[in-house]
Formats: structure tokens, sequence, C-alpha cells
């Protein structure tokens, strides 16, 4: 009996002090979780910042990459224009010819077409090489190859240079209307 007095008079005091230490457990849960989203957005938030500052860096190097081809190609890149395709040929060219070096001079405009000086240097590994250089540069249609000349020279330490000259030509816009 003297203990069921002592419950029931303390009864009160434990279901108050059960109630304050859920709400303490529920708020301490909550608070613990509400920090690990704030964490996880504030990190998130970071490489955000960081990913703007490398795609920003990058949005640089391509404005003087084009600012570069610009000047020194005498392209205009920022409208719709022939230069176009024979970038893409010439990326097409140092793919599939990975042994060749390319070397390119300035665009030329004359009336009706618009040409890019190419010359192509390879090591020579056989005659059917020559043969195969040629029917892959001749194989394009728009913008058009025409090899100007071939010719097979000696390089250092003896070894044999394939070289081919020509030109990337293109019809101008003018001339397509």
């Amino acid at each position: 009996m003297k203990y069921f007095n002592y419950l029931k008079k303390n009864f009160p005091l434990y279901i108050a002090s059960s109630i304050i230490l859920g709400v303490s457990v529920f708020l301490l849960i909550t608070i613990s979780r509400f920090n690990n989203n704030l964490q996880t957005m504030l990190k998130d938030t970071q490489d955000m910042i960081y990913i703007n500052g490398k795609i920003m860096e990058q949005i640089k190097q391509t404005d003087s990459l084009t600012k570069y081809v610009s000047d020194n190609f005498g392209v205009d890149m920022s409208s719709a224009n022939s230069e176009k395709p024979i970038f893409r040929v010439l990326d097409d060219m140092k793919s599939n010819l990975t042994d060749a070096s390319i070397t390119v001079q300035n665009f030329e405009k004359n009336g009706d077409s618009i040409r890019l000086h190419v010359t192509i240097r390879a090591p020579m590994k056989s005659y059917r090489m020559i043969l195969d250089y040629a029917t892959y540069l001749e194989s394009f249609r728009l913008p058009d190859y025409e090899i100007s000349a071939i010719s097979i020279s000696d390089a250092q330490a003896g070894k044999i240079v394939l070289i081919i000259n020509g030109a990337l030509v293109m019809p101008s816009p003018e001339a397509r209307t």
C-alpha cells in the first residue's frame, strides 16, 4: 500500500517527465536531421559555385579560342558561314590520319569559293600509303579537297616523308544563292 500511495502521488510527475523526455528526443532527432540536410545543402551549394567557376573558365577559353581563330584565320564565327564544314573536315582528317602532321594557312576568299590551303606530312611506310591517302582526301565532297602536289622526300635519319599539298574548297555563301 505504501508503494501505491507513492506511485499515485508521483504518477503525474512521471507522466510530465516522460512527455518532456519524448519531446526532447523528438526535437533532438528533428534538429539533427535539419543539421544534416543543412550541411548537405551547403556542400551542394559550394559544389555548384565551384562548377560555375569551372564553366565560366571554359567559356573564357572558348571565347579566347574563337577570337584567336577569328583574328588569325579571318573567320567570322558569329554567323552561319562556310568555314564550319571545313573545320569539321579538318577534325576528321586529324582523327583519321593519325601519323600525319597537318599544317593550314589562312582562308582565302575569292568570288565564288572559300579556300583553306592544307599541307599534310606523313612518314611513308609503303607505296600503297600514297594511294590510300590520296583516295581518302579525294573522298571529300563538301568541302572538296583539291590536291595540287604530291611529293616524296628524304627526312632526317633516312626516313621517307610523304608530302601532300592541297586546299579544302567550299562554295561561298554568295555563290550558293
